[in-house]
């Protein structure tokens, strides 16, 4: 890409960030090394997902599984450049209603742009060339106000999503879906959300940016300069629950360089130092690798096995009740559920691991990473 011959724009994205829990308070911190602030300010646009609303309320029942962001939040944003405020995630009404129009409230009176709530699902960014943005979570239970309405754009709403493409694609030179998908403290997708992402890419997105696992998974390079980056983990982001599993004090920024008609991308991969409460750059995990179908189908099964060992310590801290399953009991649970895709998709991987496929993989340092995993 010859950056003489046209113009060129620059977008960022972040993994999760929610200043509550560990980082509560530390907004106006010095908590980022000056290489990550260069990365990030050196970009057009930066979209960051900010976990929880922006609001003074903290909800009465949640506790540790609620994340509420202090107004303060917003001098950080702004120092990172964060020009794109996401709030289309599982947190955002966690101080309910009004909680999520404080938020859009900050983010308009910081002059930036919101995503993801109140039918402001879409938007585009710059002018030579034009990004759209697309947000969308899971079909989450509590994203449904008082009558029964959605806050945000849920996967389930198919037509919906698809019709959001197919308008906004019309309009920009390049489209990129903001999905907050998946499972929590998973190593890899598993096939209904690898599905799910390139049904999106099918529909007419190039570019897929994953949200809401809490580690980083793997990406991948789909025809026709199309791409899907999975889960990039945390940035801003640390709690008791979340120290529980590996892996979930590394996070990774994603920046596209935009022409007309092909772009180029660098990541900087972070880690959260939890004893000095601070973000810098790090090495390059081995998961962060570009999978292709073929391998793909080697190596999830054995992520398959490393989640469902994970499960049965994060399960426990949400329900006590789980901490009576055995490894049967939990396989029953899925039986039991296997019309749903996720847990038809722990089904077959727990099948497939028993033939251990992934001792053909070509990835032997994503192998050695996936059994890392709660030795």
């Amino acid at each position: 890409m010859n950056n003489n011959e046209r113009a060129i724009q620059t977008m960022a994205f972040t993994g999760d960030v929610a200043f509550s829990k560990y980082f509560e308070g530390l907004e106006n911190a010095d908590i980022l090394s000056k290489e990550i602030i260069d990365f990030l300010r050196e970009s057009d646009n930066v979209a960051v997902n900010v976990e929880g609303p922006i609001s003074n309320i903290h909800p009465e029942t949640g506790g540790r599984f609620c994340h509420v962001n202090s107004p303060e939040i917003c001098g950080f944003l702004n120092s990172i450049n964060a020009t794109v405020w996401n709030f289309g995630n599982n947190h955002i009404t966690d101080s309910g209603r009004q909680g999520v129009e404080e938020s859009v409230g900050y983010a308009r009176k910081n002059n930036c742009a919101y995503l993801g709530v109140n039918d402001n699902y879409s938007m585009i960014c710059g002018s030579d060339i034009k990004i759209g943005l697309i947000s969308i979570t899971r079909n989450w239970k509590k994203l449904r106000t008082q009558d029964g309405s959605p806050v945000t754009l849920r996967s389930n709403q198919t037509p919906k999503i698809k019709e959001e493409i197919n308008k906004l694609r019309e309009s920009v030179d390049w489209l990129i879906v903001v999905s907050h998908d998946g499972c929590e403290f998973s190593s890899m997708p598993f096939p209904n959300i690898r599905d799910k992402y390139h049904q999106y890419l099918s529909w007419g997105a190039d570019i897929v940016i994953g949200h809401h696992p809490h580690c980083i998974q793997n990406y991948e390079t789909v025809a026709d300069n199309k791409m899907i980056f999975y889960s990039l983990g945390n940035f801003v982001f640390d709690t008791d629950y979340q120290r529980k599993q590996k892996y979930t004090d590394n996070g990774m920024l994603v920046k596209f360089r935009f022409g007309k008609n092909d772009f180029t991308w660098e990541a900087c991969p972070v880690h959260i130092d939890r004893k000095e409460m601070k973000i810098g750059k790090t090495e390059t995990p081995k998961i962060f690798a570009d999978i292709n179908e073929k391998e793909y189908l080697k190596l999830y099964p054995l992520a398959v096995k490393q989640y469902v060992k994970t499960r049965r310590v994060f399960y426990p801290e949400q329900n006590s009740q789980n901490k009576k399953r055995s490894k049967l009991e939990w396989l029953i649970f899925d039986y039991r559920k296997r019309h749903d895709a996720l847990h038809k998709a722990l089904l077959i991987g727990r099948i497939r691991a028993l033939f251990r496929p992934y001792r053909r993989s070509s990835h032997k340092a994503v192998v050695d990473y996936l059994k890392s995993i709660h030795q």
